[in-house]
């Protein structure tokens, strides 16, 4: 084999080498306020940032140097206190994941290294969240997990979002102050036809005993008519109560399978798992409330 048959070889093997993919990585970076404001004006620009901004990271990928226009700053990553997810948009209303955010690097001024005490330990810990209410959330959430552990006992409870039970034996045997409410005023009439009754009692020592009889038939007759009518007025009740109800679970399942179906068709556009997980979850929920009402209205009919 030639000196030339050589060199094409090692150069068909140069050329066969695969070449590393680099993956997509993304992070928070963080300027000092006036090279920030500058940034932020040429990205909204839409203008050419190749040649002014550079991150040149070092072999532990914990260093970095950042160079931007006439501006170079030490930096360092940091990892967050949680993952925070990176979305981008074309038209505005719809949204795409692109990468999951764990760090950021923050940028220094020369001079803020320079202050820093050398006996400090370096941490890649960043203490708090990229808004205000979340500074200092790493020792908001140990100092919350330190008060956890020094409690002497702890008691939990797991509390369900379904609507209470409906007391099935209420409805069953109403009483009789569901039927017809409070007391009326009839009983103070009682009273009264009792009261006059003395009256007439006390009056009727005057008169025959022939007299005394008839007007004794004559109130039990009465007495009988109005029995009558008072239990012709609790059937008539009763039967109102129970059209009015069975009128109730007939809207309560309109109002159910209303609420099914818009679920039914909401889940055919969703794509994420997770999210029709939980709306099968919510048409389970009202199919047994379906099934609930179904039976209470046919023990009315």
């Amino acid at each position: 084999m030639s000196a030339k048959d050589k060199t094409l070889t090692v150069n068909k093997l140069k050329v066969n080498i695969p070449i590393p993919i680099e993956l997509e990585s993304e992070f928070i970076l963080r300027l000092p306020e006036e090279p920030a404001q500058e940034l932020r004006k040429v990205l909204r620009s839409h203008a050419n940032t190749e040649n002014r901004l550079t991150i040149q990271v070092e072999n532990d990928m914990r260093h970095a140097t950042v160079r931007f226009d006439n501006w170079s700053f030490p930096a360092k990553f940091e990892d967050l206190p949680c993952i925070l997810e990176s979305l981008k948009t074309i038209d505005k209303k719809t949204f795409y994941k692109t990468a999951d955010i764990s760090q950021i690097l923050l940028c220094k001024l020369e001079s803020d290294d320079q202050d820093e005490s050398p006996k400090k330990t370096e941490t890649f810990l960043h203490p708090h969240g990229i808004t205000k209410p979340l500074k200092n959330v790493r020792k908001r959430l140990q100092r919350l997990l330190r008060v956890d552990n020094e409690a002497v006992s702890v008691r939990w409870e797991v509390v369900t979002d379904e609507e209470p039970a409906v007391d099935s034996k209420r409805k069953k045997n109403p009483t009789e102050l569901d039927i017809f409410g409070e007391v009326s005023s009839s009983e103070d009439e009682d009273i009264n036809i009792m009261d006059s009754t003395d009256e007439d009692d006390e009056d009727s020592c005057s008169l025959p005993v022939g007299s005394v009889f008839q007007e004794a038939e004559v109130d039990l007759i009465e007495d009988n008519q109005e029995m009558e009518v008072v239990e012709d007025v609790e059937v008539d009740d009763v039967a109102f109560a129970s059209m009015k109800r069975c009128q109730e679970i007939r809207q309560q399942l309109a109002i159910v399978q209303a609420k099914r179906n818009t679920q039914e068709s909401v889940i055919r556009s969703v794509k994420n798992q997770a999210l029709k997980q939980r709306f099968l979850e919510i048409i389970n929920k009202l199919n047994e409330e379906e099934k609930e009402l179904k039976i209470q209205y046919k023990e009315f009919e």
